[in-house]
């Protein structure tokens, strides 16, 4: 109770202390209070950005979630934010210089509450109603129909003209377009005609702020739709965060951008590819936050652009732009601060460009179609053409008046400043002469930085004969490390089509092919380009000079045509190619034609001869011969390899045929030339001479099976061991492979050298590396295996590989084929051993002076099957060695591991040599006195084993048949324990090998047990 009236009390006193009136808050915030307001006794827990952002995010709840906001979507284009940028700041000061920003003076939205800052709640107020007659949508707190709101917060940039550094706004777009309709469009255009939100937004028909920003969901991006479902399906972009409804810069230079949208007449300053728009000069605010005068139209104080050569940002060079008066225009002044100055030098010897205070555009006008300030040509063929190409007096193609001279339709200015020709610059030939005075004849007045006095040469005019001299660009283009060598070109009066076009034009200057005259003889051209086949390749010229020459007679580009650059661009077989102009790297033609490549010297005649590319000499197999499988054919082993010759072509013959000489057709032609059948220019095939089977030349060593498998290869007459089986019935089978036991890197056509270095060793080493190891062979059965004797009585010598053969055979157990000079089928362990028809089964193939299982003797006292039973492989002492006792095996007697009522045994007249048997369930009813003798000795042999097995015969032991599965375990119980064999039941799993589960049984229908026995093991 006492509580109650507290939170009452504290209930009361808030009421008191707020002004405002409670009233009920609309859709979809009338959820309840608690749900952005707590109870608290400290201020300021939450600002209230915060509070909004925990519903208005991507995850806040079905309604809020549909108007998502995330904090990097704040946009600060004057710092250093990262995110998208597409909503308008909520965070920080409402005061920012920068944007023009001030407090708002509006009652309602100056609140004491949110003084001094911007928030969600500046502009919105949840608590009123979503819009009304004082409100606009969604929830603002005044009318910002005609962008009020806006205004108020940066009224600095409440202007209608362009002197305040801010463009202008509530101004009639109409009344702009009726007063220059060259300078506006009838209706403002889209980037994006297809998105609607890409539209300028005319404000009741004026140009206002929303004209070209939005608030929240605006990229910058005319592609994208700004609105909540794009950030709800994440299609926004980036941006800088200014907020525009298309791009400042369209994606091409005369792309439709922010600016042209509503502005024609104007394009891109691109007349040389430099893509400089209207953002890049002016900006929609260009006032500086120093207090300075603005420029006026909008220009920047600090260009910046974006050029092929990447971005500029002249703030950063202290570079800036003085534009401060529409009457005096400051294109350039003394303190090279002005419009033009701020990117371009102005040419030094055009006394228009260099006058104090020059007036550019009178040139170079802003609307040039051409491009934005691109030179009026109209204005410099006032007195003539530029350059005269037609014989009459004036402009726009024919000579001054008063000049007396040549006909200008035959005279040399078309070739050398036409667009079709050089279009040379008048200084090229004219520089230090003054315009509209002298002679006409004023050529070669100053020739330093023209190209006719590049690399040293002295030009020289023949006023009389009207012809030039000593010029580089009539020169073989002075030769790196040589000389350069002139030409004389025709008289100035004729030279139109004397050159030009014919097809003699590059012979002109470099001799090339003229009546059998070769001079391209500089440096390495005579190894490139020579005529005679003996010397050098007949290769084109645009083979280097791609960008140049089109063919040996044809110039593709004259910019890049005597430019005083030798102009290095590679195509064909050479592209790719990198060139310093003294060497050349990375090139095909000089390779070893897979991709390494040899620098070689322009200047040096012997740089790329033969060798300097694959090696050849004087050692190969070294250098770039090593590529792909060439080491291995020219190996300098006498033993192994291709063993072929390293030096002379002969070898390389062997397998390119085609290849002659180095000079030949099919060298250095782009195409791997191989004779040797069935290869492919892919570098797979069957090189059939020594592989039968497909090799691949360059992925390394041939694999052991491509040449030891059918068809085997034949190397040097040499046919390869088939070893096809070593996969499926040798080593292989263990999944073992050849480069387990074999060395790749050792030859072996000798036969020797072939193992790893671990395995190799006196006899068996081999063998015993992995065959006596736990680790390398986990199966017991075939671990530390005894070798045979070669003697009787002897120590076990024999090696392993007299009777296996590792790679597989079609016998079992890898037993060879052939033993002794005998065929051997061995396809069963139990039968495989004795051929009681031949008598020379796999024991007998051997056995010479043994007492039984003689070669070629019939047996007739012993069993001729299951020898491995007692003669065991890794029998003590030797191979085959024979266990003599009955314990040999197993316990005497077996004993089970578990029954039904444990009985002691081991010890003295208590089954002293019994044995639990090894298997799970194993061991039978062998501990029952009634069935074996506590007593029982194994020196008393079968004796006690007959009355259930062997029914009751002595014969044949201790020779019984036993294998390793209890399947093979047989029951046989003497005659005078029995009413009749038929009769006898024996239950259990005698007849079920692993994997599956033995069961034990017991015995009934005999005399001993009329009635089933107990089982004899309960593990089973």
């Amino acid at each position: 109770m006492k509580k109650i009236a507290i939170y009452a009390a504290a209930a009361f006193m808030i009421l008191m202390l707020d002004h405002v009136q409670v009233h009920a808050v609309p859709a979809p915030h009338d959820s309840q209070c608690l749900q952005c307001h707590v109870s608290h006794n400290k201020l300021g827990t939450q600002t209230d950005d915060l509070v909004c952002l925990s519903c208005h995010n991507p995850s806040g709840g079905a309604k809020a979630q549909n108007m998502p906001f995330s904090p990097g979507d704040a946009a600060n284009p004057y710092g250093a934010a990262s995110g998208l940028q597409n909503s308008h700041n909520w965070v920080g000061s409402d005061t920012n210089p920068k944007a023009g920003a001030l407090p708002p003076l509006d009652p309602a939205v100056a609140l004491k509450q949110h003084e001094g800052k911007i928030s969600c709640a500046k502009c919105h107020n949840l608590h009123g109603p979503k819009q009304s007659e004082t409100n606009s949508a969604p929830f603002l707190r005044a009318l910002n129909d005609a962008d009020q709101m806006c205004l108020d917060c940066h009224r600095q940039r409440n202007t209608q003209n362009h002197l305040s550094g801010s463009h202008p706004v509530l101004v009639s777009y109409s009344g702009a377009v009726k007063r220059n309709p060259e300078g506006f469009y009838a209706t403002p255009r889209s980037a994006n005609p297809a998105n609607p939100t890409a539209a300028m937004k005319l404000v009741k028909g004026t140009v206002s702020c929303s004209t070209c920003h939005g608030v929240h969901y605006t990229d910058s991006n005319s592609a994208t739709l700004d609105n909540r479902s794009s950030a709800l399906l994440g299609r926004l972009t980036a941006s800088a965060g200014n907020l525009l409804r298309a791009e400042s810069r369209g994606g091409r230079a005369n792309d439709v951008n922010l600016c042209t949208s509503c502005h024609q007449g104007m394009s891109a300053h691109n007349a040389g590819g430099q893509n400089v728009q209207c953002v890049d000069c002016h900006g929609g605010h260009v006032a500086e936050t120093d207090g300075s005068d603005p420029n006026v139209y909008l220009v920047r104080r600090f260009m910046r652009y974006s050029t092929y050569r990447g971005k500029f940002d002249l703030r950063a060079l202290n570079r800036p732009a003085y534009f401060l008066s529409a009457v005096n225009k400051n294109y350039k002044d003394g303190n090279g601060t002005g419009l033009c100055q701020a990117c371009h030098i102005t040419p030094p010897d055009n006394p228009d460009c260099n006058a104090p205070d020059a007036v550019c555009n009178d040139c170079h006008a802003h609307n040039n179609a051409t491009g934005a300030f691109s030179p009026n040509t109209s204005e410099c063929t006032s007195c003539h053409g530029n350059p005269p190409t037609e014989n009459l007096v004036g402009s726009p193609n024919g000579y001054a008046e008063g000049y007396i001279g040549v006909d200008e339709s035959r005279s040399g200015h078309a070739p050398h400043a036409e667009r079709d020709g050089y279009n040379f610059d008048c200084d090229e030939c004219h520089k230090g002469s003054q315009h509209a005075s002298g002679q006409f004849q004023q050529v070669f007045t100053s020739s330093a930085d023209t190209l006719a006095g590049s690399f040293g040469a002295a030009p020289h005019y023949d006023t009389a004969a009207r012809t030039c001299a000593t010029v580089y660009c009539h020169s073989n283009g002075a030769p790196r490390g040589g000389t350069i060598k002139f030409s004389a070109p025709p008289p100035f009066a004729n030279a139109q089509g004397a050159i030009i076009g014919k097809p003699f034009e590059c012979g002109v200057c470099h001799g090339a092919a003229v009546a059998g005259f070769n001079n391209l003889s500089t440096n390495a051209h005579f190894r490139h380009v020579s005529l005679d086949t003996g010397s050098g390749l007949q290769y084109g010229c645009s083979l280097c000079h791609a960008s140049v020459a089109s063919g040996n007679g044809t110039i593709l580009d004259r910019r890049k045509h005597v430019n005083g650059v030798k102009e290095l661009s590679f195509t064909g077989l050479a592209a790719g190619t990198s060139s310093n102009g003294a060497t050349c790297s990375t090139s095909y033609c000089h390779s070893n034609g897979k991709g390494a490549f040899v620098t070689v010297s322009w200047s040096d005649r012997q740089a790329g001869a033969c060798g300097s590319c694959h090696g050849t000499l004087p050692s190969v197999g070294g250098g770039l011969i090593a590529t792909g499988a060439h080491f291995a054919h020219f190996s300098t082993s006498s033993q192994s390899g291709a063993m072929l010759t390293q030096s002379g072509i002969a070898s390389c013959q062997l397998c390119h045929g085609g290849y002659l000489q180095e000079l030949g057709g099919s060298h250095v032609n782009g195409s791997i030339d191989v004779t040797t059948p069935g290869y492919s220019p892919a570098g797979t095939g069957t090189c059939t001479p020594c592989h039968k089977q497909t090799v691949n030349w360059a992925g390394g060593a041939v694999s052991c099976e491509s040449c030891h498998t059918a068809p085997l290869s034949v190397v040097n007459g040499s046919t390869a061991q088939d070893m096809s089986l070593a996969a499926t019935k040798g080593h292989g089978k263990s999944g073992l492979s050849c480069l387990s036991c074999h060395a790749r890197s050792e030859r072996h056509f000798n036969g020797n050298s072939r193992l790893q270095p671990v395995l190799i060793g006196e006899g068996n080493a081999s063998c015993r590396y992995c065959h006596d190891s736990q680790a390398r062979v986990p199966n017991e059965r075939f671990r530390n295996m005894s070798t045979h004797t070669l003697v009787k009585g002897g120590a076990g010598t024999m090696g392993c590989s007299v009777c296996h053969d590792a790679h597989g055979t079609g016998n079992l157990a890898q037993i060879r084929d052939v033993i002794n000079g005998q065929p051997i089928v061995y396809t069963d362990q139990s039968t495989g051993l004795i051929d009681p028809v031949t008598n020379r089964g796999l024991c007998q193939a051997c056995h010479t002076t043994t007492l039984y299982y003689k070669a070629g003797v019939p047996e007739t006292h012993h069993p001729t099957k299951d020898c491995l039973t007692c003669h065991r492989h890794n029998a003590a002492g030797n191979a085959f060695k024979p266990v003599l006792v009955c314990d040999g095996c197993h316990g005497y007697p077996p004993a089970p591991r578990k029954s039904a009522t444990a009985v002691a045994f081991g010890t003295l007249n208590n089954w002293s040599s019994a044995r639990f048997e090894d298997y799970s369930g194993g061991g039978g009813a062998h501990l029952v006195a009634a069935h074996v003798s506590p007593n029982a000795k194994p020196s008393e042999g079968w004796v006690n084993c007959t009355m259930c097995h062997n029914a009751g015969r002595l014969d044949g032991a201790p020779n019984h048949r036993m294998a390793w599965h209890i399947s093979d375990i047989t029951v046989d119980v003497d005659p005078k324990y029995r009413f009749d064999n038929g009769f006898t039941v024996y239950t259990g799993a005698k007849l079920v090998d692993p994997p599956q589960a033995n069961v034990t049984g017991s015995c009934f229908n005999i005399s001993c047990h009329m009635s089933p026995s107990p089982r004899w093991s309960t593990e089973r």
